[in-house]
């Protein structure tokens, strides 16, 4: 019988025998159960969705502040919309809330809150990207980031797509080609800790006219360049309030979420 070895560098050594953290059961509202560890979220929208982004990290930082699971975050600013104002709020609000309704710490005064906000500050990290070859620079030396901080869950990609035009001039690729490179590029890196990806873009950016579910349905399990969930933000004629379609390998999900500049409520 024909005998093999799995040969192995000493980076996913390392990366197999560092304990991973990861955020399942985060966020319900839309991802159930999951997302489960190597998924790839797709978050898509003609509209500002940079509240809805805050939302989530502030959502999957907040445990932390409480002795709970600790995570962190990678978020990389492709675009330049990160509004920091914004997250500092967010997370102030989230506090309070969690502390009103679990009473798990009396006289939480603002010193106390202000303290609870650094420590979820501690454990975002926040690339500012100008442009293609500074991202893929800042792609490549994940690995190296994944390796001292052990307890990153998440990477976030705010937009996938901000570099397409200046890469263009190089070589001409469709747009969801682009799409499926960039995402393959982080999957390799990433799929040895094993971590969730979720991406940005903006709606009218694809190959086809059609819906993209049409011929790019999500996947059940994490494979190189699927995506997992794809959730879409649609305004309506109130300028406040979004239609939110939330697609999966088995369903469609339809939810109705208030968001303006500084917070989102789900209705």
């Amino acid at each position: 019988m024909a005998s093999s070895c799995k040969i192995e560098t000493g980076m996913q050594l390392l990366a197999r025998l560092t304990k991973q953290q990861n955020i399942e059961k985060f966020y319900p509202v839309l991802f159930e159960n999951g997302p489960r560890p190597g998924e790839v979220i797709e978050l898509y929208s003609e509209s500002n969705i940079n509240p809805l982004l805050i939302d989530i990290i502030c959502e999957a930082l907040l445990p932390s502040c409480f002795g709970d699971l600790k995570i962190s975050i990678i978020y990389f600013n492709c675009n330049g919309n990160f509004n920091y104002d914004s997250l500092l709020s967010c997370m102030s609000y989230k506090i309070s809330t969690y502390v009103s309704e679990n009473k798990t710490t009396q006289n939480c005064n603002d010193n106390k809150i202000n303290e609870l906000v650094k420590k979820m500050l501690s454990n975002i990290f926040i690339a500012e990207i100008y442009d293609a070859s500074q991202f893929y620079i800042s792609i490549h030396n994940l690995e190296r980031v994944f390796l001292e901080h052990s307890n990153i869950a998440m990477i976030i990609v705010d937009t996938i797509t901000a570099f397409y035009w200046s890469e263009q001039a190089h070589k001409i690729c469709k747009m969801d080609t682009y799409t499926k490179k960039i995402l393959q590029i982080i999957q390799k890196v990433c799929k040895d800790h094993k971590l969730s990806i979720l991406y940005t873009r903006p709606e009218h950016f694809s190959s086809s006219k059609d819906s993209i579910e049409a011929f790019e349905p999500c996947n059940q399990f994490p494979v190189l360049e699927k995506v997992n969930y794809r959730i879409q933000v649609v305004p309506t004629k109130d300028e406040s309030i979004y239609n939110i379609n939330i697609r999966t390998h088995k369903s469609l999900i339809q939810r109705t979420l208030y968001m303006d500049q500084d917070k989102v409520d789900w209705i």
